[in-house]
């Protein structure tokens, strides 16, 4: 999902953060409201270079005679040719991860570097569609249980008192700040059925499953709309049979997906190729989650097998690099400076570190926090290797300036005084399907996950209290975050509609497009270490796709294509869309440059 640029988000919200672009809903230059949703796509001028759209669907695709309706933001950034143009390729849909990520967001800051990768000048090229997936950013209905960032701020300052930043208790694992914890859990969960009275429902309507059949229909439509003044057949219109490939007049092809979906993104396309076998043209999931894990169980138990692994070759690297480069190598070796790292750590949780802000807040630094900031480094080791050594060096000798800098990478604790602003002057949270998305509100991510899982509303404080110590032997560095994820789930009230638990596989693939067979085989990415989707969950995944393959790029970081670059695991991705094919078992790529070699960049996207 998205690292979000506030705790409310991200820390005293433990919500899950699993891609690495940063979204604030700063792109508010394009009036939405303007669009008028329709069941076909009608694309208006936005953002400069993009056509935007809204689609309608049902709500309920599980009820045919149901009336209500979800609308569905689309963002598309045309291809270099005209679509009559020979070296048109067609679309490539995309997804940045979540639960909870605007695909809008993301898609306005990177589809022009996506696109200058997968394409080959006079050859293929492609248009990048994005969407925000139901209940999320400018989709309707909203998943929002608040609808005021007062009461809000109040619920999520109260839990970071009650439980600190991960809800499990200041300082370590606590079943008395579990206890309150899981009540304060119980209160959001009512919050969140109160509101669904008085405004309708939508979260039992968010689930993965309804996104994957929505993506169905943004392909069909996308068709339709190509081929509207071209002479061609178009789509049926709905009814109530769901065979989805019986819709068409088969002597044309009927409309199949070209997917790339990062981190949560694989779930989606993971239960895309497992439900519509025979719609997948191409599919690349990149930082993959094991979605049986996701479905069923505790849930989210497999994620961080190699984050702490990870963290073990950033000291490495930087003792191989040395004090010139890595100032945490001046005494010892990496073993010694670990442990003094994480002597330092548990000093924070005994006495954390306060001061005072230029507003005049009271802000803490614990050991948490220290322990999120690190976290937040795995996931982009090319960006923030080398500036993550230098302010822990520094804060490790108590430098102020340090620490607080570290408070601030983890993001802005929330606002009373802005939000008591906002509510002295009448101003709502942005209204739904408007211009803006609101960055604090966290519902859209566990309407999904807690919707999707097995139900845990049942387990007490010893359950949890279990299920946090495991994930915290797991990895010492992310584990205790990590376990907040469903720790949010202890009293959802919503079950998702339909609810899709696998099996997660597909037929073997066939290139003459057969009905009901994938086209291609799946394309798995990931790199060696990843700490939060490991290389074992997409071996895993690829074993229940036929044909499929897993390429490991040799680096470190979250999801491949975001964490470094490599021209060799660019040309694999253009390749693969082009033809279809897969390279042989084992392929491997490397990066072009690591963490600390000089002038090695951030990735493209």
């Amino acid at each position: 999902m998205l690292q979000r640029n506030t705790l409310l988000a991200v820390a005293w919200y433990p919500a899950i953060v699993l891609t690495t672009i940063s979204t604030s809903g700063s792109n508010s230059d394009f009036d939405w409201s303007g669009i008028k949703p329709s069941p076909q796509l009608t694309y208006y001028n936005c953002y400069d270079k993009f056509k935007c759209a809204r689609l309608v669907v049902p709500l309920d695709w599980q009820n045919a005679s149901d009336p209500r309706r979800a609308t569905i933001p689309i963002l598309t950034l045309p291809a270099a040719v005209p679509i009559n143009d020979t070296s048109f390729a067609g679309g490539v849909l995309a997804n940045p991860g979540g639960p909870g990520g605007s695909g809008i967001e993301v898609g306005i800051e990177v589809s022009a570097l996506l696109q200058s990768i997968i394409d080959k000048p006079d050859c293929r090229h492609y248009e990048i569609t994005w969407f925000d997936p139901r209940g999320i950013g400018r989709s309707t209905p909203t998943s929002d249980c608040f609808h005021n960032d007062l009461t809000r701020s109040e619920w999520a300052i109260e839990g970071l008192g009650a439980g600190g930043m991960n809800g499990l208790g200041p300082g370590g694992l606590n079943k008395g700040n579990l206890a309150y914890r899981l009540a304060l859990n119980k209160g959001f969960a009512q919050q969140c059925v109160n509101s669904e009275k008085k405004r309708g429902a939508a979260m039992a309507y968010v689930g993965t499953a309804s996104v994957a059949r929505d993506m169905v229909e943004i392909i069909d439509r996308i068709e339709e709309q190509r081929r509207d003044g071209h002479g061609s057949t178009t789509v049926k219109p709905l009814g109530t049979n769901y065979d989805l490939d019986t819709r068409y007049d088969l002597r044309v092809a009927i409309p199949r997906l070209r997917y790339i979906g990062f981190s949560y993104g694989t779930v989606i396309g993971n239960y895309f190729a497992s439900m519509f076998p025979g719609r997948v043209e191409r599919m690349v999931l990149d930082g993959v989650l094991d979605a049986e894990d996701y479905t069923t169980g505790p849930g989210w138990t497999t994620n961080l097998v190699d984050a702490d692994e990870e963290f073990e070759e950033f000291w490495k690297g930087c003792f191989a690099v040395g004090p010139e480069v890595c100032e945490l190598a001046q005494e010892g070796n990496a073993q010694s400076a670990q442990r003094r790292f994480w002597a330092w750590v548990s000093t924070m949780d005994e006495i954390p570190y306060s001061f005072i802000d230029e507003h005049g807040n009271i802000n803490i630094l614990a050991g948490d926090g220290i322990r999120r900031f690190v976290t937040q480094a795995l996931y982009t080791p090319v960006q923030s290797f080398k500036t993550m050594q230098s302010v822990l060096h520094k804060a490790m000798g108590g430098d102020e300036a340090a620490l607080q800098t570290i408070f601030g990478g983890i993001g802005s604790k929330p606002s009373i005084q802005e939000a008591c602003k906002l509510a002295s002057n009448g101003t709502e949270p942005p209204p739904p399907g408007g211009n803006d998305i609101d960055p604090a509100n966290i519902e859209v991510e566990y309407a999904i996950l807690c919707g999707d899982g097995d139900d845990v509303t049942e387990k007490n404080a010893s359950w949890w209290m279990d299920y946090a110590q495991k994930l915290e032997k797991q990895s010492r560095v992310v584990g205790r975050y990590w376990s907040s994820t469903r720790l949010m789930c202890s009293s959802w009230p919503f079950r998702a509609n339909w609810r899709f638990t696998g099996p997660f596989t597909s037929p073997k693939p066939d290139a003459s497009r057969k009905p009901g067979v994938p086209s291609a085989p799946i394309l798995f990415l990931s790199n060696r270490l990843d700490p939060v989707t490991p290389l074992a969950s997409a071996r895993k995944m690829s074993a229940g796709h036929p044909g499929s393959r897993v390429v490991m790029q040799d680096a470190l970081g979250h999801c491949a294509l975001l964490s470094a670059q490599s021209n060799c695991t660019y040309a694999v991705l253009a390749d693969y869309l082009d033809t279809g094919k897969v390279p042989e078992e084992g392929f491997t790529c490397n990066a072009n440059c690591g963490p600390w070699d000089a002038n090695c960049t951030s990735p493209a996207i």
